[in-house]
């Protein structure tokens, strides 16, 4: 699912051969997104919070990609420890990052 969402957005971002000169751009972009979510769960901010944010972009491409990012980053681990946290957040960032460095060598 996380290769078809990143997929979809990147691809609508690339319109333009300049564009494609910004892919590592976008991938870091969807990277910190990534991160930002998972921190926001360990945060205690509730899903229905970061959907209702989601929900107000005007690019329909963009709040699907949101909403699917935000629902991976809920589904990690409960950690309780900083240390745990932190590595799932790293992680998770790290993964949506290859996924999309690895569209883009495609």
């Amino acid at each position: 699912m996380r290769k078809f969402i990143i997929a979809a957005i990147v691809g609508a971002a690339l319109t333009t051969p300049a564009a494609a000169e910004e892919a590592g751009d976008i991938c870091a972009s969807l990277a910190e997104l990534a991160h930002s979510l998972a921190e926001a769960k360990y945060a205690g901010v509730p899903l229905g919070e970061i959907m209702a944010v989601a929900s107000q972009d005007s690019n329909p491409g963009h709040v699907e990609v949101y909403r699917e990012l935000a629902l991976e980053a809920y589904s990690l681990p409960d950690f309780t420890t900083p240390e745990y946290q932190n590595r799932a957040m790293r992680e998770h960032s790290n993964a949506v990052a290859i996924s999309c460095y690895r569209l883009m060598s495609e």
